[in-house]
């Protein structure tokens, strides 16, 4: 049951759609990121810490090119911030303290 209500959340997810007054889904994140990967063909791409301790993470598709960005609690919480198309990879400049 479970794993149907979670399914059916990520298929329901379009693709860039923005939440106005309603929270971001959530899930946990093993549960999650499985999905993504059997479903989208996604990955983990990349990483970093946020101000208030969760993980942002990326993962995104080389074959198709869509994007997911989850923020995952220490908790193995997750919830999904972001999805879209046409996700490109970007290197940092050498010696940019920024990226």
């Amino acid at each position: 049951m479970r794993r149907t209500v979670l399914v059916a959340l990520l298929a329901s997810f379009a693709p860039g759609l923005a939440w106005a007054a309603d929270p971001p889904p959530c899930h946990d994140y093993k549960e999650i990121a499985r999905v993504l990967a059997k479903t989208y063909e996604e990955d983990p791409v990349s990483l970093g810490v946020q101000t208030n301790g969760n993980m942002l993470q990326v993962f995104a598709s080389a074959k198709s090119g869509t994007f997911t960005v989850l923020s995952v609690a220490p908790t193995g919480f997750a919830c999904i911030l972001a999805a879209g198309r046409n996700w490109e990879a970007s290197k940092a400049k050498a010696g940019d303290p920024e990226a």
